[in-house]
Parts: structure tokens; sequence; C-alpha cells
């Protein structure tokens, strides 16, 4: 019983749980590169962490540069 659980757990934060928003600390951060001429754009990330670890995932494609920046939100340090 415990193992089902921890798969309907696992499941849940994989496939199930809906991708959260960037939050307003990553659009801002996405508004100063853009302003220092680093042009790209935030993108939202599935991520399967609990959200005690990490708010929200995110990526940051910079225009022509084939690799974007990962980007995490965790509520402490």
């Amino acid at each position: 019983t415990a193992g089902l659980l921890w798969l309907g757990e696992v499941a849940y934060r994989l496939f199930l749980r809906p991708i959260d928003l960037p939050t307003p600390a990553m659009q801002a951060l996405e508004i100063h590169l853009n302003t220092s001429g680093v042009k790209g754009h935030l993108y939202a990330v599935r991520h399967s962490y609990r959200h005690s670890q990490v708010t929200a995932a995110a990526g940051f494609k910079i225009d022509g540069f084939p690799l974007p920046i990962a980007l995490a939100d965790c509520p402490d340090e």
C-alpha cells in the first residue's frame, strides 16, 4: 500500500499537477535581462519538487543561443 501511495504521488508531481507560472521575481529578472541587452523570453517548466522546496521553475531562452538558462524560485534560501 505504501508503494502504491508513493507511485501515485510521483505520478501526480510528474504528469498531473498543473505547471506553475513564473513568479513575479522571475518576471522581474526577465525584464532586467531584456533591458540590459540580453534579449530573450521566459517560459514555465514543469518540476517534480514539493512546493515547500520549489515554488516555480522556468527557463529563459536567449535569442540566438541554443541553450536556455534554468531558473528556480525557492521559498527560502
